[in-house]
């Protein structure tokens, strides 16, 4: 089977399908999908992708953000990036829900995804992405992180959440979210290289969000930053 192809789910979005799949180098349809895994549904006014493996679930798409609670004191993201970071390089962007989140905390975000597809859907939320006075912003770009975090700017903050290794998959994603993901980028097998790069890359810390069924993956974090079902784990490396 194949893997991604692009379809209009409505024909005034026909023209805007064409030159999505033109862009990205994927092949387009107006008619039924056979053969393909992975179908990326385009309106006029939002992405989605769907997962044909999954027959019973609604396509995944990043909507209108909302914002989290609780505030931004007790936000565990806020707290594991500091209080003091102005920037952040996301290296792991997938959906980039966690990068569009530290946008609307205020920071300055450059989300990096591996996969032309999710930097597709991640770049058309940014777009769509109201930012108000005192909000941040966010710049996506579609690349290898072990190679742009050598050349673009040092950031605040190095950003990861991958998928870790070892005998079941941990991941701190819902399940429909995880499978799309493995189907579409595959496993992180580089993601602890990666780790010891993003470190000597940051500014002042690097931080590394795990589900606490996951071990650390470069060794013990200078602190954590605890919820329920995931952790931060923060290393520092510069000023806090």
């Amino acid at each position: 089977m194949n893997h991604t192809i692009v379809r209009p789910v409505q024909v005034s979005a026909e023209t805007r399908a064409r030159d999505i799949a033109s862009r990205i180098g994927l092949p387009l349809t107006t008619g039924k999908v056979e053969g393909y895994r992975f179908v990326l549904e385009v309106a006029l006014d939002q992405l989605a992708i769907r997962d044909l493996y999954q027959f019973r679930t609604r396509p995944v798409s990043i909507g209108p953000l909302r914002p989290r609670a609780p505030g931004r004191g007790r936000d565990l993201l806020a707290r594991a990036t500091g209080r003091n970071c102005r920037t952040v390089f996301d290296a792991t962007a997938g959906l980039g829900r966690d990068a569009l989140h530290l946008a609307r905390l205020g920071r300055e975000v450059t989300a990096v995804e591996r996969s032309p597809v999710l930097a597709e859907l991640l770049r058309d939320a940014a777009e769509s992405l109201d930012l108000g006075s005192g909000m941040g912003s966010i710049t996506v770009h579609c690349g290898d992180s072990r190679l742009l975090l050598k050349e673009f700017p040092r950031a605040d903050v190095v950003y990861l959440d991958p998928m870790f290794p070892g005998r079941g998959l941990h991941y701190a994603a819902p399940r429909k979210e995880l499978e799309l993901l493995r189907g579409l980028v595959g496993l992180d097998p580089d993601a602890k290289a990666l780790a010891d790069l993003a470190k000597t890359c940051a500014g002042r810390r690097m931080v590394i969000k795990r589900p606490h069924s996951a071990r650390p993956l470069i060794g013990s974090p200078d602190f954590e930053v605890k919820g329920r079902a995931i952790r931060y784990d923060v290393y520092l490396s510069g000023p806090k």
